[in-house]
């Protein structure tokens, strides 16, 4: 299982919006609902995959472009998901650069994985009989990417906190995977010592993890809807 409790990203005033056609016009101020509005990224995010996708009819995508596009949609998006954690923490600054660098960040912590997700789509990894691709699984992959979206919210949460904030790992309802216990049993933690952030890819459950973090205090970092397995 992977540790990110050493890395460092900028999370400060931000100095310029950012202006996009992918998600809603942002709003000045800071967001009423930190968590919803991740909520409603995420699936703006996973309906502009879908959507880049659903263009190409004859399934015959060029790799290059969807790498662009998949480049283009998560930088920005993972910006928007910082600004969203660190207003979850308290910060009332607008949206800016600082955003910007810890989305570019992720991303370029990433690249490697959508190299290989691109590479594989290049091999013929995703090719149907007749030579077109099979861009209904090409579109679950790429929605795992921007599941991840909920990592960088939680990360930048954490980080705009103060270190000494002490954090439980809380175990969602629904079935998870072997490390998410280890991390609950091993709280609580501190902002400073968490090893990791729910949503970041850091388990075994990858981009799945519906758990959360919550403050001695009471309040939650962000939580996705939960659903009663079985």
């Amino acid at each position: 299982m992977g540790r990110v409790g050493d890395r460092v990203r900028p999370v400060e005033s931000f100095l310029f919006p950012l202006p996009s056609s992918l998600f809603p016009e942002r709003k000045d101020g800071p967001p009423d609902d930190p968590n919803a509005q991740l909520i409603a990224l995420i699936e703006a995010g996973g309906a502009s995959v879908l959507d880049f996708l659903g263009a190409d009819a004859a399934g015959s995508m060029s790799v290059s472009e969807f790498g662009d596009f998949m480049r283009t949609l998560l930088s920005e998006a993972h910006a928007q998901a910082a600004y969203l954690g660190r207003s979850l923490a308290g910060s009332a600054a607008a949206f800016g650069e600082a955003d910007l660098l810890f989305g570019a960040s992720v991303m370029a912590e990433q690249e490697s994985y959508l190299a290989s997700f691109l590479a594989d789509i290049e091999s013929g990894k995703y090719t149907l009989e007749d030579g077109t691709l099979n861009l209904a699984r090409i579109g679950r992959r790429a929605e795992m990417y921007v599941d991840r979206l909920l990592g960088t919210a939680n990360e930048a949460w954490v980080r705009t906190l103060p270190p000494e904030t002490v954090l439980w790992w809380k175990l969602s309802v629904v079935d998870h995977c072997a490390d998410c216990p280890v991390l609950a049993d091993g709280s609580p933690y501190t902002a400073a010592t968490v090893p990791g952030f729910p949503g970041d890819a850091s388990t075994a459950c990858r981009t799945n993890c519906k758990c959360w973090l919550e403050r001695e205090t009471g309040e939650t970092g962000f939580k996705l809807p939960q659903e009663e397995s079985g």
